[in-house]
């Protein structure tokens, strides 16, 4: 059933049109905030790879006073959550840039955000630096 379930948003989430994706620049050993712009309650955070199963990060409830459900304990060291709406995620690692959605379940299925792209602009920025020193 899990499987199935996953698949299900897999499929959903992979049909959507990548231009309504908002584009993200992290700095790797940094942190990041992300907004859902859905309603603030009883949302589920998902983290997608290209070519991999998405992730079940965790759900935040109704109530402020109830911690967010994770869906595996070892994200708890990296993910968090200072408001129902909100994903923070700590000490950015290659590992962690892909695309953020937020989803709600209402009466006709799971309604998506449009997606937050996070990436990396390190290589630039390591090849301008060396650029520069060698030039000077």
């Amino acid at each position: 059933m899990k499987t199935t379930s996953l698949f299900f948003v897999y499929l959903l989430v992979c049909c959507q049109t990548t231009e309504s994706l908002t584009l993200k620049p992290v700095i790797l050993g940094g942190n990041v905030t992300l907004d859902c712009e859905l309603d603030n309650r009883d949302i589920y955070w998902l983290f997608m790879k290209p070519s991999e199963s998405p992730v079940v990060i965790f759900r935040t409830f109704s109530s402020e006073s109830t911690k967010p459900l994770f869906f595996d304990q070892r994200l708890k060291s990296k993910y968090s959550s200072t408001t129902l709406s909100c994903l923070c995620i700590s000490n950015i690692t290659k590992d962690e840039l892909g695309i953020y959605y937020c989803a709600r379940v209402n009466t006709w299925g799971l309604n998506f955000s449009n997606g937050t792209k996070l990436y990396t602009t390190a290589k630039c920025y390591m090849f301008l630096y060396t650029w520069m020193y060698e030039l000077f």
